[in-house]
C-alpha cells in the first residue's frame, strides 16, 4: 500500500515528479487532498518556525504584518492555535478573510486613522511577525512603524529583509553554530527556514485532529506535462504574475493532469 506524502524539495521547482530527502517529507493529513497539502510547504512551515523561535505562548499579543499573504495567513492560524491574541495588518478588502482565520483584530494598512490608532497604543505586543518588509522597493518598511509597538524583551521575527539584514543573517548562522551567540540586533531576528519532517508531522497532526482545518487557496493552475510546451509555460508565467501582484489571498497551487 502506497502512503500519501508531501514535502519540500531542496531547490524548489514545478514538476510532475520529483525526488526529495525523507528528512523534508511527512505523511499527509487524511483530512486533506493533494492540492491542499501542496499549499502547506513552505508557508506553513515558515510560520511555524517563526512562532516557535518567538516562543509564542497563550495569552500573549501577536502582531502579524501581511496577514492575508501565504505566510501571514498561517501565522494567524498558528498563533491563534497557541492561544495568542492576534492582530493582523492587511488591506480592508482582505479584512473579512483575515477575520475568518480567527484573527482577533484586523488593521487596514491603507487607513491612516487605523494605523494611527495602532501606533498610539504603544508597546503592547509580545511578538511581531513581519512577512512583508524586504529590499524590494515595492514593499513598505514596517520596522520603524511597528518596532515601537514591541514590549521590552519582545521578539520581532522577520522572513524578509534588506540586503544588509540578509548579510548579517548569513554570518549569524555561523556565529550561532560555532560560538553560540547571535550578532543580529536585539529584539530582531531574520531567519532562514529549516524544513524538517518533525515540523511537517506537527502540521499533519493538527489537521488530523481538527485543530487546523483551513487551507486557503487563491488559485489553482492546471498543467499538462504531455501537452503544449507553450501552454505549459504560459500557465507558469500566469501563476508567477499572480504571485508577484501582491494580490493573492491564500496560496497558489499547480496541478498536473492525471496520466492515462
Amino acid at each position: 500500500m502506497n502512503s500519501k506524502v508531501y514535502g519540500v524539495t531542496v531547490f524548489g521547482g514545478i514538476a510532475e515528479f520529483t525526488v526529495m530527502p525523507c528528512s523534508t517529507a511527512a505523511l499527509m493529513s487524511n483530512k486533506l487532498n493533494f492540492t491542499q497539502a501542496a499549499a502547506l510547504p513552505v508557508a506553513a512551515l515558515t510560520s511555524l518556525e517563526a512562532l516557535e523561535r518567538a516562543e509564542v505562548k497563550k495569552g500573549q499579543k501577536v502582531l502579524i504584518i501581511g496577514a492575508s499573504g501565504g505566510c501571514g495567513m498561517f501565522g494567524v492560524m498558528l498563533a491563534n492555535l497557541r492561544g495568542a491574541f492576534v492582530t493582523g495588518i492587511s488591506s480592508r478588502r482582505n479584512s473579512p478573510f483575515v477575520k475568518s482565520l480567527k484573527a482577533d483584530r484586523v488593521v487596514d494598512y491603507s487607513n491612516a486613522v487605523e494605523m494611527g490608532t495602532l501606533s498610539s497604543e504603544g508597546a503592547v505586543y509580545d511578538v511581531i511577525y513581519d512577512t512583508v518588509t524586504s529590499f524590494d522597493p515595492v514593499d513598505p518598511n514596517y520596522i520603524p512603524i511597528t518596532k515601537p509597538l514591541l514590549k521590552e524583551g519582545g521578539r520581532y521575527i522577520a522572513i524578509n529583509g534588506y540586503q544588509f539584514a540578509w548579510a548579517v543573517c548569513f554570518i549569524d548562522q555561523a556565529t550561532r553554530l560555532l560560538f553560540g551567540f547571535t550578532i543580529q540586533r536585539s529584539g530582531y531576528e531574520l531567519f532562514f527556514l529549516t524544513p524538517t519532517a518533525e515540523a511537517m508531522q506537527k502540521i499533519t497532526r493538527w489537521y488530523d485532529n481538527g485543530d487546523l482545518s483551513q487551507v486557503p487557496l487563491d488559485s489553482i493552475y492546471s498543467l499538462d506535462a504531455a501537452g503544449s510546451k507553450r501552454v505549459f509555460e504560459e500557465n507558469v508565467w500566469r501563476a508567477m504574475s499572480r504571485m508577484k501582484s501582491r494580490r493573492a489571498v491564500g496560496k497558489i497551487v499547480f496541478e498536473f493532469s492525471e496520466s492515462g
